[in-house]
């Protein structure tokens, strides 16, 4: 039997809504337990090549793989059986398991291309310009060995976030990575999410373009952290980018939901996070060269902006409006005590309020840190906020309407 390492997996394609063929293929293996330690066999493929063609390679890819592997996947950890590979080092070389492991996996890859080509050899007029992707990871205990060719992609699920660790075998994966260029197929989608139809309202690379400033040089570029005002006719969103050193800088841009009338609210390299207080109103944590780094309202499409809380909100947070706009929540980081802090600032009487403070045990770090996240609700009348100050992450509500009556 296995230890208390355990491996879970479930695999699936779809053909979406665009086409009638799905050249997709996926794997997924989980050794029996009962053979020994935990092992299994994850594979994703996509073909390419027309009708036909793409389907047919990457289900070749699938299943080549996964034969020239099954050895190691059906034998018992009492086993030590291999099937007859080619000779993969120089006699006498000693080999550790995952090194073996490693070149028993290229060696499966490089047989699946074989069998690709000789279907294409032997079916010209059928096979047209047949290929596929491979993304591939061969799991022993507590070790993964990854596999990638072209641009299908293995992440990393951690801490609720994940991080892809292949890289792209593309054109433009290679010219990102060079620093040259910002993806231009991929950027900010519109989806009707009734019909399916989705439309690229504009490409990374346009919006590096869009205003350059002197830091995006050979820089590599991104979005993140879109979000509607509050009528739904304009959003904004974060573009980042980071120079030769890794520096990374972020400016705030506002557009229409055609993508046009885009307007760089924030351009000086900082902001964090924002909320809409209006239609045209949006409050952002950010640095000016002229006021510092402080919670800043700003009218849309203009270069009017205020500081918010000067000297009382002298931190970042996650704020956001009561909805009726009167109140500003927000919360702090972890203190030297690890205690965050519940704030609501009334910007007419310059009043701060504290609601309370939530300890965050040592446990809740890194990439699995809890910050509170306050929200109100659609009356204004709750809080609600995500803690682990119990020993568990939960969510709480907060009833505030007898400490703010008719004020939010």
């Amino acid at each position: 039997m296995s230890g208390n390492f355990i491996l879970r997996a479930a695999a699936g394609t779809d053909a979406g809504r665009k086409h009638n063929v799905n050249q997709d293929n996926a794997f997924a293996y989980v050794r029996d337990p009962e053979l020994g330690k935990s092992r299994g066999l994850f594979i994703v493929a996509d073909g390419m090549g027309g009708h036909k063609a793409g389907e047919i390679a990457s289900q070749l890819a699938v299943e080549t793989i996964h034969q020239e592997l099954v050895w190691f996947l059906m034998q018992s950890d009492e086993e030590d059986t291999q099937p007859s590979y080619p000779a993969i080092g120089q006699e006498g070389t000693s080999e550790t398991e995952q090194n073996l492991l490693e070149k028993r996996l290229l060696l499966a890859i490089q047989q699946a291309n074989r069998r690709i080509t000789q279907y294409a050899e032997s079916n010209p007029i059928d096979a047209g310009n047949l290929g596929t992707t491979i993304t591939c990871a061969l799991i022993d205990e507590n070790q993964a060995i990854i596999v990638n060719i072209g641009d299908s992609r293995t992440y990393l699920l951690r801490g609720g976030k994940l991080y892809q660790i292949t890289e792209d075998h593309s054109y433009v994966g290679h010219l990102v990575r060079e620093g040259q260029l910002a993806p231009e197929g991929d950027g900010i989608w519109r989806i009707n999410m009734e019909s399916g139809a989705e439309r690229l309202l504009f490409s990374v690379s346009e919006i590096a373009q869009f205003d350059p400033l002197e830091s995006m040089k050979n820089a590599e570029h991104y979005f993140n952290h879109i979000l509607f005002n509050p009528d739904g006719t304009r959003f904004m969103f974060f573009h980042v980018w980071l120079n030769n050193d890794k520096k990374r800088f972020i400016r705030l841009i506002t557009c229409n939901l055609d993508g046009e009338d885009r307007y760089a609210l924030i351009n000086e390299g900082h902001v964090s996070h924002y909320t809409w207080k209006s239609n045209d109103e949006l409050l952002a944590y950010s640095t000016h060269k002229d006021t510092g780094r402080n919670y800043h309202l700003y009218k849309d499409m203009s270069d009017h902006r205020e500081v918010v809380g000067k000297g009382v909100l002298d931190q970042d947070g996650h704020p956001s409006y009561s909805p009726h706009g009167a109140l500003l929540l927000t919360d702090t980081y972890h203190d030297k005590y690890r205690d965050q802090h519940l704030l609501i600032y009334d910007p007419q009487s310059e009043k701060l309020y504290s609601l309370g403070s939530y300890y965050g045990p040592t446990e809740f770090r890194g990439d699995v840190r809890c910050d509170l996240h306050p929200r109100w609700s659609p009356s204004g009348r709750y809080i609600c906020i995500d803690t682990p100050h119990n020993g568990r992450r939960a969510m709480y509500v907060l009833d505030i309407n007898d400490l703010f009556v008719n004020e939010h």
